[in-house]
């Protein structure tokens, strides 16, 4: 069992380049007809088939070739459809019942999405003989049926709420769904170098260490994107490629909280700032002395000043995450910290050493627009 004490939300932070075209806000790409969008990433990843990754960078690629049953929408964080267009639960929460989207065509002509990519999507995650990262995750699930070719049940071996979060486009997760058609032709090696999707985007090359270029997918079943494409550069120095926004170089790149307050008010560039699903949170491990005394744990939370570290770590891009992995809203749960319960909590506590200080990244994903 593990406490999580504290969490810190951040804000994404994207420095943007002014051009005629806006380069950047939630769910879709989007700009003027006839553009391409270069986007400065660390690097260029390890894979792009989704069971075989778990990096921001491939997350940013993928997010824009693969398409999940359900998807989180960037501004208000509710979830709606995407390759389902409904879903039921039966009364004991076990099974999951999604309808399917028809007409959707899977990228380079390997035909029509049905039930039969969502089985083999989660069969291929659970068989431990892929190693699939999202092992876990898919392991709740004992089967996936097809009663036709638009029904996918999910059987899943105990109630779990949580399981919605396995089947959306938001890391980490289950939830992109890969062709089992393509799979079955191109096998791992050939998937790695065209991954086969039925997002808005589809692979065009892969330069490792260099760049990756997605163009627009001229069969996707929703709004066609109006940039035409977007390639990925690799820029390992986050400073670097903020100077390449600025020089004009690229026109967007991810930053941390110290980089976009350098850059607020440089003419030229856009700092947007949006809220994110990603935690810095101080995770202990409740089974191991002196954490398995809640008054330490107690103590520990009431200790920790998170307006000001906020401030001076965020530098202002971020929200206290009071109730534990809980958003904002969730008041009814949320504490203050009082200084006369601190001291309580510390009197009965003692000192606690060893703390370890862990970073979760789960980030929305598709928020060029």
């Amino acid at each position: 069992m593990r406490g999580r004490p504290s969490t810190l939300l951040r804000c994404a932070v994207l420095l943007v380049l002014i051009l005629s075209v806006s380069a950047a806000a939630p769910s879709r790409p989007a700009g003027a007809a006839g553009t391409t969008l270069v986007y400065a990433l660390i690097s260029t990843g390890t894979s792009k088939i989704p069971a075989f990754t778990t990096t921001g960078e491939d997350t940013e690629v993928m997010a824009q070739i693969y398409d999940a049953l359900l998807q989180v929408d960037a501004k208000s964080w509710k979830i709606g459809p995407d390759l389902a267009t409904a879903y039921t639960t039966s009364p004991d929460g076990k099974t999951w019942t999604f309808t399917l989207r028809k007409g959707v065509k899977w990228q380079q002509g390997y035909g029509e999405f049905t039930c039969a990519d969502v089985q083999f999507t989660w069969d291929f995650n659970k068989d431990p003989v892929n190693r699939s990262f999202w092992q876990t995750q898919a392991s709740i699930v004992d089967s996936v049926t097809c009663p036709d070719p638009y029904t996918a049940v999910f059987h899943l071996s105990a109630p779990f709420q949580g399981f919605i979060w396995n089947v959306v486009n938001v890391e980490p997760s289950t939830g992109w769904v890969m062709s089992k058609a393509a799979w079955d032709k191109l096998g791992r090696a050939g998937y790695e170098k065209t991954p086969i999707g039925t997002g808005p985007y589809m692979m065009k090359s892969v330069t490792p260490n260099q760049e990756v270029a997605i163009v627009r997918n001229p069969d996707y079943w929703g709004p066609h994107p109006a940039i035409d494409e977007i390639d990925f550069k690799a820029i390992a120095d986050s400073q670097t490629a903020a100077l390449a926004v600025k020089t004009g170089a690229v026109d967007i790149t991810s930053s941390d909280p110290i980089i976009a307050t350098q850059y607020q008010n440089t003419p030229g560039v856009t700092v947007i700032a949006k809220q994110a699903l990603r935690i810095d949170y101080l995770e202990l491990n409740a089974t191991v002395k002196p954490f398995d005394n809640v008054k330490v744990r107690e103590a520990m939370r009431y200790a920790i000043d998170y307006p000001g570290l906020i401030s001076t770590v965020l530098r202002g891009f971020g929200t206290p995450g009071y109730a534990g992995l809980l958003l904002p809203e969730h008041d009814r749960v949320r504490r203050v910290r009082q200084p006369a319960e601190h001291l309580r909590c510390r009197q009965g506590a003692g000192t606690a050493q060893g703390v370890r200080r862990r970073a979760a990244d789960q980030r929305v994903l598709r928020y060029l627009q």
